[in-house]
């Protein structure tokens, strides 16, 4: 018996073909003389197609009664799978993020598409590391050389994280400039000191007279505050 394997793990892709030797002699094209007992299918062949990994058995009779018998098994080849390291981004919004993948089993050579949401970004990437990348859920498709695929998704972190809580005083009365705005920044992996930078919309006379580091202001016109 000779097999072929299924191209990929799973697939019912395989051959199973006898090859019948009749006095040292290979038999082309048997006449209707021999009888093909396959353990799987009741049809009078010399060949089965389209079958998935297993065993295969064969017992050839011929017009005497003469008997043969012949088996093989049939695996599936490594089934494709994907290895990969994820690395975050910095920061939200920061693009240096990346993810590392490497498929084994299989047969290379291997292609890759990538697709991501626009929040992460627009267009494909075609290796097996795209980058730089910002946080968000990337899906791959990888292809090896008998046109079998996977598909995964992973999703790209922030290594810190940072969130503003702030605490608003209005003003008292109309016309004064009593207002007092005080802000704390928190992170996941915090490096201490925050570093505040106010600004307004530039309509207002009393400006933010600060340093990078104040988180508070006081003495403040009514208005719309911006903090960086």
């Amino acid at each position: 018996i000779i097999t072929t394997l299924p191209n990929c793990a799973g697939e019912s892709t395989g051959s199973v073909r006898t090859e019948l030797i009749v006095g040292g002699q290979i038999v082309n094209n048997p006449s209707n003389e021999y009888t093909f007992n396959w353990n799987v299918t009741s049809e009078n062949v010399t060949r089965l197609d389209s079958v998935a990994s297993g065993q295969y058995r064969v017992t050839v009779v011929d017009s005497k009664g003469c008997t043969v018998d012949a088996a093989a098994a049939i695996a599936d080849p490594p089934s494709l799978n994907l290895d990969v390291v994820i690395d975050p981004a910095s920061c939200p919004g920061i693009s240096d993020g990346a993810i590392d993948v490497t498929p084994n089993g299989g047969t290379g050579p291997y292609t890759f598409n990538w697709q991501a949401g626009l929040e992460a970004f627009n267009g494909t990437f075609t290796s097996s590391r795209p980058t730089p990348l910002s946080s968000g859920t990337y899906f791959v498709t990888v292809t090896d050389a008998n046109n079998c695929s996977v598909e995964r998704s992973y999703t790209v972190g922030n290594d810190k994280t940072l969130s503003v809580n702030a605490v608003v005083e209005d003003i008292t009365c109309n016309g004064l400039e009593d207002g007092r705005i005080l802000v704390t920044g928190t992170s996941n992996n915090p490096e201490p000191p925050f570093g505040f930078q106010w600004s307004t919309n530039g309509t207002f006379n009393n400006q933010p007279n600060n340093t990078a580091t104040t988180s508070e202001l006081s003495g403040m016109a009514p208005g719309i505050y911006y903090l960086t």
